[in-house]
């Protein structure tokens, strides 16, 4: 490849980053609510390992079983 290729390729991938870049910050809506989506499905994952660790310690393994078919 040239170099006058070698720069306009270089030149179309930073305008076509920048565009994404624009696409992105002109929904920052959509962003912030994946962000809160993504965060509470890990908050929830953790405080129910946790739960489930405290149960497991707490009550007999047939109770947590029937505990956890009875959630599910």
């Amino acid at each position: 490849m040239s170099s006058v290729g070698r720069e306009r390729a270089a030149a179309l991938t930073r305008d076509g980053v920048r565009s994404s870049l624009r696409v992105l910050l002109s929904n920052r809506s959509l962003l912030g609510n994946a962000a809160s989506l993504f965060g509470s499905t890990v908050l929830t994952g953790g405080l129910g390992a946790v739960y489930w660790a405290i149960a497991a310690r707490l009550f007999t393994p047939e109770s947590v079983g029937v505990a956890a078919a009875a959630i599910s």
